[in-house]
Parts: C-alpha cells; structure tokens; sequence
C-alpha cells in the first residue's frame, strides 16, 4: 500500500503514539512496516520542507517549530512548600517531527563505560546512581540500524576513542570548512585527535531528500530540502507509505484511561484543527513518545 492512512475516531487501532518527535516517529515507522496499525498524535502542526525558512523572527521568536511560553506554560518550585511560578525552563519541538526538526542534528554514541559508571567511580551519596541494567554492545546493533535507516554522515575509526562498531557511517562526513581545517592542524600539532564529528545530515542525496547545501541554519531551524535526518523527513514518510500509519496533526492529549469494555487503553484528546472539539482515540497499546513535562501532565 503506498496511500496515507485516514481512521475514524470510533476505529481501535494497534497503536495511538503521543508525540512523533526522535522516540514517536521512530516507533510509528517500526510499527506500521510491520503491519500494525498506527495513529500519531501530535500536538503541533504538519510542516513541510518548503514551509521552513531561515526567517529568525518568525522561527525563534514567534515560536514556528518550538512550544510558546504564553500557550504551552511551564512552572518550577524548588520545594514542594513554595508556591509554583511560570518559568521559561523548557523549549521542545511543537510539530510534526519534534525536537529532530530543530536540532543541531549531532548524532553522538554514548561509550562503554558510560554504561558502567557506578562501578567504575564508585557510590554518590544521596543519589540512586548504578550502573545501567545494559551494555554498549546490546546497544550497538541498534546504533548501526538508525545511522544507516535515518542518515548519519561521519568518518569510523576517525577518534581512537570511538567505542567498537559493526559498520562504518553510510555516508562520508560534511565537508570541513576553513576555520575547522586550521583548527585541525593546530590541534594535530599539539598532539590532539581531531575528527568529523558525525552527524544526521546527509552528505549524499537520498531519494526524496538532498544533500546538505550548508546553509548554515541547522540550529533551531527545520531543513527545508530534507538534509537533516529528523523524523520529519527520515521516518514518517516511510511510515505513511505503508498506508497503516495516519498522523493526526494540531492533536493536544488531555488524559488517558483504560475502559472495561472493550478491555483497551483509551486517550482522549483535543482537535485544534476542529475548533478545539473533544475526542477519544482507542488503540490497543497508547506508548507515550511527547517531552517529559508534557508526558508527566497526561500521565
């Protein structure tokens, strides 16, 4: 099937995932390529590559990909004695594709021993700190399958202290601009290792998506010719193929519950683009994939 999925409100379906950012698209690809069927709730609108610009003000301060602080509030307390106050502590990514439409797109491995930290530096009183119940190398294949399925430009066995792969990047690293050639001979002189560092941009075309123009606009910015790796441009198009994943944009989840009869989980949430009417979506698992404070709020 290559048509976009369209369920009625009243169709349970396999999954309703909350988010469709880095976790949401991710898990809405997994899920309809092997046959389930998928609904993704997201609470910001459906951009498209020739919708984004590098207009600062309407990006940055008019808040075009990210949550607005007037509507979307956050508030802090340090005790739970204080009384809570709106603080501005938390930006994400309010759109089809989440926080991977205006990341810098840096696309790090966490090391080895990261995994082991607490028995290799030892106890930090009045912390819960141990050692992760994983390991880098039951990770690893899962590293390998994202690098090549999004996109990830790099140069393996670059750093010396790169942890152990299975495959090289699928595609060669960004080209390096000048101020970075000087900075690599300088640091080589010193006796530093400086390398590409890798990063969910293409180097090479990609069907349906160009290579990086280097226009410089990554931070904060979405992509408007599909180069960087987001959810966006990397995983719900594939999503959306199968004809078993509808992504339902301008959707605010408000509370989930399990009903006794039909025995699955229900969400119900807000339609913005249907004049904030109320509606229930049932599926049969709900994996909440939005940011923490918004998850914290609907669980």
């Amino acid at each position: 099937m290559d048509s976009k999925a369209t369920y009625r409100t009243s169709d349970e379906v396999d999954f309703v995932i909350v988010g469709s950012g880095a976790a949401g698209g991710i898990l809405a690809k997994e899920l309809s390529t092997n046959g389930f069927r998928v609904v993704v709730l997201e609470q910001g609108p459906y951009l498209k590559e020739p919708e984004f610009s590098h207009n600062e003000l309407e990006v940055v301060t008019l808040h075009q990909l990210t949550n607005n602080p007037a509507l979307q509030t956050t508030t802090f307390r340090k005790t739970p004695e204080v009384t809570a106050r709106q603080q501005n502590c938390v930006m994400y990514g309010r759109c089809v594709g989440g926080s991977t439409v205006h990341f810098t797109a840096n696309f790090w491995r966490l090391h080895e021993i990261d995994f082991i930290e607490r028995s290799k530096v030892g106890e930090i009183p009045g912390t819960g700190f141990v050692d992760w119940p994983i390991r880098y190398a039951d990770l690893e294949p899962y590293y390998t399958k994202v690098e090549w399925e999004v996109g990830v430009s790099g140069l393996a066995g670059a750093s010396p202290f790169d942890p152990p792969r299975s495959k090289p990047y699928p595609m060669p690293p960004l080209p390096v601009k000048g101020c970075g050639v000087i900075f690599e001979r300088a640091t080589r002189k010193l006796g530093y290792h400086p390398f590409p560092a890798p990063m969910a941009i293409l180097s090479r075309a990609r069907p349906g998506r160009s290579a990086c123009i280097n226009c410089g606009f990554c931070l904060g910015f979405g992509c408007e010719i599909g180069a960087k790796s987001s959810s966006l441009s990397a995983m719900i198009p594939v999503a959306e193929a199968t004809g078993r994943c509808e992504i339902r944009p301008n959707c605010r989840c408000l509370r989930e519950w399990r009903r006794n009869a039909p025995p699955a989980p229900a969400i119900r949430f807000q339609s913005v683009s249907r004049w904030f009417s109320e509606r229930e979506r049932t599926g049969r698992k709900i994996p909440h994939a939005e940011q923490r404070g918004d998850r914290l709020r609907g669980l």
